[in-house]
C-alpha cells in the first residue's frame, strides 16, 4: 500500500526523510489504537488518519494554547492535556508516536517514559535528534535537556534504527512487550 503525504501536511517542524520512513512504518504496522505525544500542530495525528481513517489516535498535549491554537480536538478522537511523565502508566495501545519529545524531558523521566511505553505499547516509534543537542527556548516545555544515541535503545528489541540529515536526526522503532 503506497500513499503520498499530501504536501499541505508538511511543515517546517517536520523533517520530510523522517516523515517518509514514519509513514512507511504505519502502513506497514497498520495501527488500529494510536497515542501521540506531545503532538505540537497535529501533524501525526493527521498523517495517521490520512493512512487508516478508522484509527483512533489519542493526542497528549500539555500545552493548553497547543491545543486550542492547532484546534486538536479536531483532529485527534480524544485529546489529553496533561505531561506524559504523568499519564504514560495509564496508556496503552497499538502504538506510540514520540516525535521529537523524549529530549524535552529529564533523561530520567524519559528513560522511565520509555520503559513504561514499550511494556504498555506493541509498537514504539521514537524521532528524535541523535545525542544531545541543547535548544535554548522561550517556552520551557520546548528547550532540549536530554538526548538519546542508538546505545541507549540496547535494552530493547530493536526493529529499525536509521539516522538522518548528516547523522543529526534518528527514526527508531521498538517491538513493545505486547506484541
Amino acid at each position: 500500500m503506497e500513499i503520498e503525504l499530501p504536501k499541505h501536511f508538511q511543515t517546517w517542524k517536520h523533517n520530510e526523510v523522517v516523515n517518509e520512513d514514519t509513514m512507511r512504518q504505519l502502513l506497514t504496522l497498520k495501527p488500529s489504537r494510536v497515542i501521540d505525544v506531545g503532538v505540537g500542530d497535529g501533524f501525526y495525528g493527521k498523517l495517521v488518519k490520512y493512512c487508516f481513517p478508522k484509527t483512533f489516535v489519542l493526542a497528549v498535549e500539555k500545552r493548553i494554547d497547543y491545543i486550542l491554537n492547532w484546534k486538536l480536538d479536531e483532529i485527534y478522537d480524544e485529546v489529553v492535556c496533561d505531561d506524559i511523565v504523568n499519564v504514560i502508566d495509564k496508556l496503552e495501545g497499538d502504538l506510540i508516536i514520540f516525535g521529537d519529545v523524549l529530549e524535552h524531558l529529564e533523561k530520567i523521566d524519559a528513560v522511565r517514559v520509555l520503559s513504561e511505553a514499550v511494556k504498555r505499547f506493541n509498537y514504539v516509534l521514537i524521532n528524535s535528534p541523535v545525542g544531545f543537542q541543547p535548544q535554548e527556548h522561550h517556552l520551557p516545555e520546548e528547550i532540549h535537556r536530554c538526548g538519546f544515541d542508538c546505545e541507549d535503545f540496547e535494552d530493547y528489541q530493536v526493529m529499525e534504527f536509521h539516522t538522518y540529515c548528516d547523522g543529526t536526526m534518528f527514526n527508531c522503532l521498538l517491538l513493545g512487550e505486547k506484541k
